[in-house]
């Protein structure tokens, strides 16, 4: 876990102000997928009091290999359950995975 400033915007340089490392149970991962989240919640809990920030805002990267992204246009206007169902219903179309075990 890396805590970084922005120096300079226009060269977009960093420093890193904090950082922490905290070891996972070996089952928490495997093969780059977490199959324990309680054990991967509890690490990153445990890295970020170790590291002592204020910071509440948090950025995660996810490979773009596990990633599925669809631009789809919906009318203005709409209500938020029409919203859903419009996004579930394109979903299903490219997710090969039961929606249920997916997050939109």
């Amino acid at each position: 876990m890396v805590e970084l400033s922005l120096i300079d915007k226009e060269s977009k340089t960093y420093r890193i102000e904090r950082y922490a490392i905290e070891s996972m149970p070996a089952d928490a991962m495997l093969d780059g997928a977490i199959e324990n989240m309680e054990a991967v919640s509890e690490c990153l809990r445990r890295g970020w009091k170790r590291m002592g920030t204020r910071q509440k805002n948090v950025v995660l990267a996810l490979p773009a290999t596990d990633v599925i992204t669809k631009k789809i246009v919906v009318p203005d206007g709409q209500r938020e359950e029409d919203l859903v169902f419009q996004v579930e219903n394109e979903a299903s179309q490219y997710i090969p995975f039961p929606l249920d075990e997916v997050d939109l």
